[in-house]
C-alpha cells in the first residue's frame, strides 16, 4: 500500500509541475526527477510481481528465494 501511495504522491507532483509550466525556476530538474522515480517504481513493482511468481511456481526448490534475494539488496 506504500508503494502505491508513494506512486500517486509523485504523480500528483509532476501534474503539478506541468500545470505550472516551463516558466517555474527548476521545471526541468523537477520533471526529470519525478519521472525517474516514477521510472524506478514501475521497476521495482514489475521485480517484485516476477520475485513473487517465482516463489508461488518453484514448488520443490524453496532456497530459491534465499539465493535470489541478496542480489536485488546490493
Amino acid at each position: 500500500m506504500l508503494d502505491v501511495a508513494l506512486f500517486m504522491a509523485n504523480a500528483t507532483q509532476l501534474k503539478a509541475v506541468l500545470e505550472q509550466g516551463p516558466g517555474f525556476t527548476y521545471y526541468i530538474t523537477l520533471i526529470t526527477l519525478i519521472s525517474l522515480s516514477l521510472a524506478l517504481q514501475l521497476i521495482i513493482g514489475v521485480l517484485l510481481i516476477i520475485i513473487g511468481f517465482a516463489n508461488t511456481c518453484q514448488g520443490s526448490k524453496p532456497q530459491y528465494s534465499a539465493d535470489l534475494h541478496p542480489q536485488f539488496m546490493f
